[in-house]
């Protein structure tokens, strides 16, 4: 289809892509430093920009604000209901072993450092993503805002309700769930047509030198429960879903 020359219409389109995005069934391949909207051919299902590095269709962007959505989940198990069935609840069941809820052979278990993740696991993890993931954000070779924790860029989204103190499920929010929670930038960072969106996360362990031996903070196997990427790529059965939105206007052809 055609276009019409030196016509352009401007839309709001906020674009996003995966820091992490797993089941907790699979180990993770998360590295302590992260460049996002970098994987060509990328599908909705990780992002909505599926270029490599930049806009589609000679596309520019005036991006306003930066949100970091963060969603976790701790496993539920289905549990039996007599004569060797599974009710029909919870994310998963372990079939193959009479209901004795091990890990999956050929995966380790707690020989490798996998178990299945608890509430307290998953309120860690959201702590380390808020306070140990540093985000920087620019266009081209430049950062327009370097170094800054997940915490500082409001998600203003997100679950959030109260679900009764009997409950062992969580529900935590990067920031209050509202569109009035999230950054907006001092100055808008401007991406313009071929140029490179450049968004980098990097994540730095809460160290305890010396004392992990000591602590337990280290297991056997090497999975460091202070290091924010060992605890996103560890097999658990904890939902882990992390993205970065740039947030603002898109500038495109009209056809």
């Amino acid at each position: 289809m055609g276009k019409l020359l030196n016509v352009r219409e401007r839309i709001h389109q906020p674009i996003r892509d995966a820091y992490v995005r797993t089941s907790g069934f699979v180990a993770g391949t998360l590295t302590n430093q992260t460049d996002l909207f970098m994987t060509s051919g990328a599908t909705d299902e990780r992002s909505n920009v599926n270029g490599m590095a930049w806009l589609p269709n000679d596309s520019s962007m005036i991006v306003l604000g930066v949100r970091v959505p963060i969603s976790l989940r701790k496993p539920q198990l289905r549990v039996w209901s007599g004569a060797g069935n599974l009710a029909n609840n919870g994310d998963f069941g372990d079939t193959a072993n009479a209901g004795g809820f091990v890990w999956p052979q050929g995966a380790g278990g707690l020989a490798a450092g996998n178990t299945w993740a608890t509430i307290h696991d998953e309120l860690r993890l959201h702590r380390q993503l808020e306070e140990c993931v540093f985000w920087s954000v620019g266009a081209g070779e430049k950062f327009s805002l370097r170094s800054m924790p997940t915490a500082y860029f409001s998600a203003g989204c997100g679950t959030s309700g109260d679900i009764g103190s009997a409950s062992d499920m969580i529900f935590l929010t990067n920031g209050v769930p509202s569109h009035g929670s999230l950054l907006r930038l001092g100055r808008a960072v401007t991406i313009t047509p071929r140029q490179t969106i450049k968004v980098q996360a990097n994540a730095y362990a809460l160290g305890v030198g010396a004392n992990a031996a000591a602590f337990g903070t280290t297991t056997a196997v090497g999975r460091d429960l202070m290091n924010v990427v060992n605890n996103c790529n560890v097999l658990d059965g904890m939902t882990k879903v992390c993205y970065v939105v740039l947030d603002g206007l898109i500038s495109r052809d009209v056809q």
